[in-house]
């Protein structure tokens, strides 16, 4: 009995990236817990789009690396959208902004859809290049 509770506590103590779908609470959420903001501009009906999606919210491995990330999610014909699209000129989705909310500057920025391990050399360079632990 004492192991199943145990194992229920566990899965409710996991902790994953929050995902949030505006950039004003992005940036709330970032500063408050101290993590990086990716901004992930999408669009409905992108491919690309669905298949970074799809890997970060059911990959096992890639939801751990994000776990101390918060995230924005939002959709490029939102007016968040409008203005990030024409701050970083974004030509095509999906498009993504690690954004360090303490320093209050861009990290870096990418296009398109990538393969894990590639993501996962983005992560780690973005994370490298602010002060924020991921």
């Amino acid at each position: 009995m004492l192991r199943i509770v145990f194992v229920i506590l566990s899965l409710f103590s996991l902790s994953y990236a929050e995902w949030v779908n505006s950039l004003k609470e992005g940036l709330e959420r970032a500063k408050q817990k101290e993590s990086l903001l990716l901004v992930f501009i999408h669009r409905q009906g992108c491919p690309a789009c669905a298949f970074m999606e799809r890997m970060m919210k059911t990959d096992a491995e890639v939801k751990k690396r994000l776990e101390r990330v918060t995230i924005a999610y939002v959709d490029l014909y939102s007016p968040d959208g409008q203005e990030l699209s024409k701050k970083y000129g974004v030509l095509g989705t999906p498009y993504f902004v690690f954004y360090d909310p303490l320093k209050e500057k861009d990290v870096s920025t990418f296009y398109g859809s990538m393969p894990k391990p590639l993501f996962f050399e983005v992560l780690d360079k973005a994370c490298s290049s602010s002060n924020l632990r991921c």
